[in-house]
């Protein structure tokens, strides 16, 4: 398997906004690329490996690439979660939406960018807003919730995009 990684966890003004970067690039065509990230976001998305919000009930998550679209997740029991909603769409080179934590103040905002690299794609996600993940006290502290900034998990979902890459590859 070959593809080039970064990632970096930004805090500005003395960490009053933060953002989380990750760039990678896949020796996969920029539709292909940009298709298995969204439609077929249910393939690659580690839900049984604790990214999800309904725990042991995880079974879907979905990702409807249109503005508006929501990006949620279907239970065992039928029940669903969004956990956010599209923003911009701009199929193959673009899509945002939405994060919301309920445990969170506020909900955050991820952007991933497509863009061909000979017979590569390079994909570029940016997770905005992480600072709605402080809540500040009655007596004015400021703490993190159950859930503070965690960069290595978006590397282990981004690095579980990339393994799907390959093997859809090399069914295709």
């Amino acid at each position: 398997m070959s593809y080039i990684s970064s990632t970096k966890f930004f805090q500005r003004n003395g960490g009053a906004a933060m953002t989380v970067r990750k760039s990678v690039t896949v020796k996969r065509p920029l539709a292909d690329a940009f298709s298995l990230f969204t439609e077929r976001i249910g393939s690659w998305w580690p839900l049984k490996e604790g990214f999800s919000f309904g725990g042991e009930r995880a079974k879907e998550i979905h990702l409807e690439t249109r503005k508006g679209g929501r990006f949620y997740e279907r239970f065992t029991d039928g029940e669903e979660y969004v956990v956010g909603r599209v923003t911009p769409c701009e199929p193959p080179h673009r899509i945002v939406f939405t994060w919301e934590n309920p445990d969170w103040e506020g909900r955050t905002e991820v952007e991933v960018r497509f863009a061909a690299e000979g017979k590569a794609t390079r994909v570029e996600l940016e997770h905005r807003g992480w600072e709605v993940g402080r809540v500040t006290t009655a007596d004015g502290i400021s703490r993190w919730t159950n859930t503070p900034p965690q960069p290595e998990r978006g590397e282990k979902m981004l690095r579980a995009w990339v393994v799907s890459l390959f093997r859809v590859g090399a069914r295709s």
